[in-house]
């Protein structure tokens, strides 16, 4: 069915097959498995208006409650050796070095503008969301079991000030 003159496709509405996204946090550009909880909510309340018609009106209250956005990545643990984790402890650092908190705590900290760019299967980008960071509020590292040959999975969770969806420019 053909639309209306008057009425504008969105680029959204269009079905994207094999997504891919990018994050980009500050200058540095993040791949993650997964991202969940991406969304924005809301705290509301009815008030009623007195008087005659007594009808309920939805009013927005103050955010009580963080936004939040959980990202997932597989980390590889090449040059991984028990030396390097003994070095590492004896130095008062992470067991797993580099792999830590540290490296992502700039990337994501508390203020960090952090862009995700939607990707269609030829890397056309279909979608634009924007948020700011207000820090890493959870840190987790998938189970480490030494009978299977599972990747390590690592979970970051932030709190961020809502996400705004961007207008996808011309010249992309």
């Amino acid at each position: 069915m053909k639309l209306p003159f008057f009425i504008k496709s969105s680029t959204l509405a269009e079905a994207t097959l094999s997504i891919r996204f990018v994050v980009l946090a500050g200058i540095s550009a993040l791949g993650f498995q997964s991202i969940s909880d991406i969304g924005k909510t809301g705290d509301f309340q009815y008030i009623v208006e007195g008087g005659n018609n007594q009808y309920p009106y939805l009013m927005r209250k103050p955010q009580e409650t963080p936004h939040k956005m959980t990202f997932k990545r597989g980390i590889t643990l090449r040059g991984f050796s028990l030396a390097s984790v003994v070095k590492s402890l004896a130095s008062g650092g992470s067991p797993l070095g580099d792999l830590s908190l540290d490296p992502l705590k700039s990337m994501l900290g508390k203020g960090t503008i952090g862009t995700i760019l939607v990707l269609d299967h030829g890397r056309n980008v279909k979608g634009i969301y924007s948020f700011v960071s207000q820090g890493i509020i959870e840190w987790s590292l998938s189970e480490l079991n030494a009978m299977r040959s599972e990747p390590l999975i690592e979970t970051v969770t932030i709190a961020h000030n809502g996400l705004m969806s961007l207008p996808i420019p011309d010249f992309l």
